[in-house]
């Protein structure tokens, strides 16, 4: 965790930057870091996108301190590698700390662990699960309308 908020802090430090739209995304235990960034520096983090994670046990309990960061999770129901179901007590504990935006949790029907290539290239859009939050905006104009001041 040091490791990266060093690489946030040199970015804002060196780039162009604006400090207000910092994303944090991952795929399987790259999602688990991004929750536990959002957890660690909700200060610091304007949206997440977990891709096939959920939030490690350890900071379960801790998840409140990051409901002011917007959250948009995608998952395949049929992931073998990360149980959708633990993706699920996330997004429900993360929105039962009342965020001002409830946390959206995109399902894929018959998808496995892969499902970060259907969002990232956008090819999942129309094509979820009715159980879940509808993929129908594209991931990176939703990102790039979450700031900080607006959290």
């Amino acid at each position: 965790m040091a490791s990266i908020d060093a690489f946030v802090d040199f970015a804002v430090k060196n780039y162009q930057v604006d400090p207000n739209r910092i994303y944090m995304g991952g795929y399987s235990a790259g999602a688990f870091i991004s929750w536990e960034y959002a957890i660690k520096h909700p200060n610091k983090v304007a949206a997440i996108l977990p891709l096939a994670g959920a939030v490690f046990p350890r900071l379960k309990n801790e998840i409140c301190k990051a409901k002011d960061v917007s959250v948009w999770a995608f998952h395949g129901v049929d992931d073998q590698s990360v149980d959708v179901k633990k993706a699920k007590r996330a997004i429900t504990a993360y929105n039962a700390c009342q965020p001002i935006t409830p946390a959206r949790l995109t399902l894929f029907d018959e998808t496995g662990h892969g499902s970060h290539q259907q969002v990232l290239e956008l090819r999942g859009m129309h094509k979820y699960s009715v159980s879940g939050d509808p993929f129908d905006e594209n991931i990176y104009t939703w990102l790039m309308s979450q700031s900080l001041s607006s959290n």
